[in-house]
C-alpha cells in the first residue's frame, strides 16, 4: 500500500482470479477506481491469463467501479486481442505507455477523450557501482520476444573465440508456462552462463551494479517502453541492443546494432576499447534519471 493523497491508498495485488473476485466484491465501497493491466503475464499461453482482465473489467463495472485500463504493447497484439480489447471501450480511463501506442489506439479503437499517457519507468532503483563481477548480463522475464535467444547465440560465438568473460542471465520465470524458461535455462548452462532467477528488485540493482554491458537484443528494436534498458541505464551499465523504428534517441544512449552479426562486431570492439563508450555510459545514464517513476508521477 502506498499513501497517495489525503484519504486515498494505492493498492498492488497479484491474486488468483478468485481471490481477485472477492477482492473487488468485499471492498466495493471504498474502492474509488480499479487499473487494471493489459496483457497479464502468461496471456499468450494460459487461457484463463488472458481473460483474467475481462473478468476483472466486466466485474469491477456490475458493481459500478470506476474503471482504467493500462494497455501494454498494443500495437502488438494479434488482431484477435485486439478484438476482445472492444469490451475495453466502456472503461473510464485507457492509459497507454508510449505515444506512438497512445496515436495507433485513438486511430484504431479508443476514442481520445478518455485516453491518457503514462511512461513506463523502472521498478529496479540505482545502486553504486561496484567492483566489477560480470562482463555481459540479460535480464528481465524470461519468455518469446525479449531478445534472449540473441543473447545465448552472443555468447556461444564469444565462446567459440575463446574470449574470457563472465555472463549471467538474471530472469524472473513467469509461472503459466516454464517449457520455454527451460529450454533457455538450458541453453545458458551449456553455454557456462551464469543462472540467477527470480531475484528482487534490490538484488537484480545490486548485480546491475557489478556489470560492465547489457545485452539487450529486443526484437522490434531498443524503445522508450523497455523498462529494462532504463534498469541497466541507472545502474551505469552499457546497454547493447538493436535498432528499431523507435530507436532513434538511444543512437547516443546506447551501442545498437542492424542485426545480431553487427551487434557481435560491437561486443567485440567494446571488450577492447572498454573506454571508448564512456561518453555514452554517461548520457545513458543522465536519460534515465529523467525517466523514473517519481518525475513520472
Amino acid at each position: 500500500n502506498q499513501e497517495i493523497k489525503k484519504n486515498y491508498t494505492v493498492n498492488v495485488v497479484k491474486l488468483s482470479l478468485f481471490e481477485l473476485i472477492y477482492k473487488i466484491v468485499s471492498n466495493r465501497k471504498i474502492i474509488k477506481l480499479i487499473n487494471i493491466q493489459y496483457p497479464s503475464i502468461g496471456f499468450s499461453t494460459n487461457k484463463i491469463a488472458a481473460f483474467k482482465p475481462h473478468v476483472a473489467f466486466i466485474l469491477a463495472k456490475l458493481v459500478g467501479l470506476k474503471t482504467s485500463i493500462t494497455l501494454h504493447e498494443f500495437s502488438s497484439l494479434s488482431k484477435r486481442a485486439q478484438y476482445f480489447l472492444k469490451i475495453f471501450k466502456l472503461a473510464d480511463y485507457i492509459i497507454f505507455t508510449t505515444q506512438y501506442e497512445k496515436n495507433i489506439g485513438e486511430k484504431t479503437l479508443f476514442n481520445s477523450a478518455k485516453t491518457r499517457l503514462i511512461p513506463i519507468a523502472s521498478n529496479i532503483p540505482s545502486c553504486q557501482k561496484k567492483e566489477k563481477k560480470f562482463d555481459l548480463v540479460h535480464f528481465g522475464i524470461i519468455s518469446k520476444g525479449k531478445g534472449i535467444e540473441e543473447f545465448i547465440w552472443i555468447i556461444k560465438e564469444l565462446n567459440k573465440k575463446n574470449i574470457k568473460f563472465r555472463s549471467a542471465l538474471i530472469g524472473y520465470v513467469p509461472g503459466a508456462d516454464n517449457s520455454y524458461a527451460n529450454l533457455i535455462i538450458e541453453q545458458c548452462t551449456e553455454q557456462k552462463c551464469e543462472l540467477l532467477l527470480n531475484k528482487s528488485a534490490a538484488e537484480i540493482s545490486n548485480l546491475l551494479a557489478e556489470t560492465d554491458m547489457a545485452i539487450l537484443p529486443y526484437p522490434d528494436g531498443i524503445s522508450e517502453r523497455r523498462g529494462t534498458a532504463l534498469a541497466a541505464m541507472i545502474n551505469r551499465v552499457l546497454v547493447f541492443s538493436l535498432r528499431g523504428q523507435f530507436s532513434s534517441e538511444f543512437e547516443n544512449i546506447a551501442v545498437l546494432g542492424n542485426d545480431k552479426n553487427d551487434l557481435l562486431s560491437k561486443v567485440l570492439y567494446y571488450i577492447n576499447n572498454t573506454d571508448s563508450f564512456a561518453k555514452i555510459n554517461d548520457s545513458a545514464y543522465e536519460y534515465s534519471e529523467k525517466r523514473n517513476w517519481q518525475s513520472i508521477a
